[in-house]
């Protein structure tokens, strides 16, 4: 293992241990300087792992430890050998193969034919391939280092290569590898995406075991019956389940569904027990509803509006509402001169209100008057707390 991949190791242990680290611990724990400690973290970024800056600390955003080590180039070869053999079994002799992996080591500057053989080598040692009766590679079978897997491990692989990054080693082959196995299973893709509010969650939002849970009870095609916590007390409902969505603002998690022909928000943390139905699920991934859920502002389906407002272009002010028109498909944001003029479609007119409070007199409503008249108001409660203004 090469000193990047030693660095990069010793980083995620010194994360697990303290959460935050200061530059200048991070110089001296890895005998770098100002410079590499960026590279380092871009490093830990690409990994997946979210770093946030917080003036000359940074953060590691995490619900359980950080994962692993990082695999050595020999290591990484191997792979790289077990996906082509698979991808092409009873192709190739050992010539051909050697050829076709040192293209596609383009992460290398420079490996040798025999560097490649010998990672073939240990390949077949391990006995994941073997030559067959023409003299061609094919991947073993029989072998203790393979084993059958179920359906919750392949939801597993399939949700890890929704976050495969682009810049991942073999990131191709890795989607190629999934696209076989849902279409050679014929295996029904989750669609397991959580719907969010706000940035996407970089912690897992709902815990494993509520996951567990509503899959043991086949939550997809099934209605499940819902026990939990309200502001009127304990409540139970059976609920065909649409998806799951995230609130970032609010750090909440709320599973979203139908009861009867009305649409339930319900706090995944308020839940007491989950039991199975008979009824049939008619709502999973329902089109309709999805598609107001991606208009929601907050954890609300109250009126639609089309709503404009205009924001003075400062430097915060700017990266703030450019960070918000990322998150929201519907958003367009347009510069008018000195002014950043904002439009979107929405549902949870009073939550988009609560939001613009934060820019104070930095933001005006221009639309529509229902916004302006609860901004209006606000204001208006805020100034008779300080008593009546008199001319003097």
């Amino acid at each position: 293992m090469g000193i990047k991949e030693r660095r990069i190791n010793k980083l995620i242990a010194l994360f697990n241990e303290r959460e935050v680290l200061t530059v200048e611990e991070i110089k001296e724990e890895l005998e770098i300087n100002d410079r590499s400690v960026k590279s380092y973290i871009g490093f830990l970024r690409e990994y997946g792992i979210e770093i946030i800056p917080m003036n000359k600390r940074y953060k590691a955003i995490k619900e359980e430890k950080l994962t692993g080590n990082l695999i050595n180039k020999q290591e990484l070869r191997m792979m790289k050998i077990m996906l082509t053999v698979s991808e092409n079994s009873g192709c190739f002799d050992r010539k051909s193969l050697v050829d076709n992996v040192n293209k596609s080591l383009f992460d290398e500057e420079s490996v040798s034919r025999k560097t490649i053989e010998r990672a073939i080598k240990s390949c077949e040692e391990k006995k994941y391939i073997y030559l067959d009766e023409n003299n061609k590679y094919r991947t073993s079978i029989v072998t203790d280092s393979f084993y059958f897997t179920n359906d919750e491990d392949i939801f597993k692989f399939i949700e890890l290569c929704e976050i495969y990054k682009v810049s991942m080693p073999f990131y191709k082959e890795v989607n190629n590898l999934k696209n076989k196995i849902v279409t050679q299973l014929d295996y029904e893709d989750p669609s397991y995406n959580i719907y969010c509010i706000g940035r996407k969650y970089s912690e897992e939002a709902i815990s494993k075991d509520i996951i567990r849970q509503f899959e043991s009870l086949n939550y997809r095609k099934k209605a499940i019956t819902i026990s939990y916590n309200s502001k009127i007390g304990e409540l139970t409902e059976s609920i065909q389940v649409v998806t799951f969505l995230y609130n970032w603002e609010k750090d909440k998690s709320y599973v979203i569904g139908m009861v009867k022909d009305k649409l339930y928000f319900i706090d995944v943390k308020t839940i007491i027990s989950i039991v199975p139905s008979d009824l049939e699920n008619e709502f999973f991934n329902h089109k309709e509803t999805l598609d107001k859920l991606d208009l929601m502002f907050g954890a609300s389906l109250d009126e639609f509006y089309e709503v404009k407002v205009e924001f003075v272009n400062t430097f915060n002010i700017k990266e703030k509402v450019t960070r918000l028109h990322k998150h929201r498909k519907s958003s367009k944001l347009i510069k008018d001169g000195d002014k950043l003029i904002y439009s979107d479609k929405l549902y949870g007119i009073y939550d988009f209100a609560r939001y613009l409070r934060s820019f104070g007199s930095y933001c005006k409503v221009l639309e529509p008057v229902e916004l302006k008249d609860i901004m209006r108001k606000t204001y208006e409660k805020i100034l008779l707390n300080y008593g009546e203004i008199k001319n003097e």
